[in-house]
C-alpha cells in the first residue's frame, strides 16, 4: 500500500477516534450537569421541611464491603427514613419494578437507564447495614421533573417533584423515637465519605455496572 494512503487512513482513524471521545466527554458532562440540577431542585424542596421534625442529608456516600452507595437525599424523621433518588430525565418514561432497565423516550430517540427502584433498594440496604433498622422504617422515593410523563408500574413511590414534600409530610405513623433519630443522624455524619476520591471510585463502579 502506498505510504501516503496509509498515512491518510491512519489520520482519518485517529480523527474519528478523537471525535467520538470528545462527543462522549460532552455527553457525560451534560448528564452530570442535569443530575446536579435535579438534585439541587429537590434539595430546595426538602429545605421547606420543618427542622424540628426532619433531618435532611444530601449526597451521602457510604461504603459497603467492596463497593459504595451514593444516595441523593436522606430524610430522617419520627415517621421513618425517606431515601430519595432523583432522576432529572425529560420526555416520556416507561418502567416496571421487575425490569432491569427503564426506557426514556425523548422525541424520536429512545434511551435505556438503570431501574431506579432497584438502584434505591441498594441504597436502602446500605442504610440498613449501617443503622440496623427494619424494612418498615424506610420509604423509597423516586423523583422526576414535573414535566416528565410517567408510565410506571411500581409498588414504590415514583412521583413528580411537586408531590415530594406532600408525600413526606403525609406519613403519620411514628416509627422512630427521638433517640433513634439522633443516633441515625450521628451515624450518617460519621460514615458519610465526603472525599473526592470516594466519588471517583463510585463513578468507576457505576460504569462497570453499565
Amino acid at each position: 500500500m502506498n505510504i501516503t494512503i496509509m498515512i491518510m487512513l491512519l489520520t482519518a482513524v485517529a480523527l474519528f477516534g478523537i471525535t467520538v471521545f470528545i462527543k462522549y466527554r460532552r455527553k457525560q458532562k451534560y448528564i452530570r450537569k442535569k443530575g446536579q440540577e435535579g438534585e439541587e431542585a429537590v434539595a430546595q424542596i426538602l429545605f421547606g421541611l420543618p427542622d424540628r421534625k426532619y433531618i435532611v442529608f444530601h449526597d451521602v456516600m457510604l461504603h459497603r464491603e467492596n463497593r459504595t452507595s451514593q444516595i441523593d437525599h436522606v430524610v430522617i424523621s419520627r415517621y421513618g427514613i425517606f431515601v430519595i433518588e432523583t432522576k432529572n430525565y425529560s420526555g416520556y418514561i416507561r418502567g416496571k419494578d421487575k425490569w432491569e432497565e427503564w426506557i426514556q423516550f425523548a422525541g424520536r430517540k429512545k434511551y435505556f437507564f438503570r431501574n431506579p427502584v432497584r438502584q434505591n433498594y441498594g441504597h436502602i440496604k446500605a442504610l440498613q447495614e449501617l443503622l440496623d433498622f427494619p424494612d418498615k422504617v424506610f420509604y423509597s422515593i423516586i423523583v422526576f421533573p414535573d414535566t416528565t410523563r410517567l408510565n410506571v408500574r411500581s409498588r414504590k413511590a415514583v412521583i413528580p417533584m411537586s408531590r415530594l414534600r406532600r408525600y413526606i409530610r403525609f406519613r403519620w405513623w411514628r416509627r422512630l423515637s427521638k433517640k433513634k433519630r439522633e443516633e441515625a443522624a450521628e451515624q450518617l455524619r460519621l460514615h458519610n465519605d465526603l472525599s473526592r476520591a470516594a466519588r471517583k471510585e463510585h463513578v468507576r463502579e457505576v460504569k462497570k455496572i453499565k
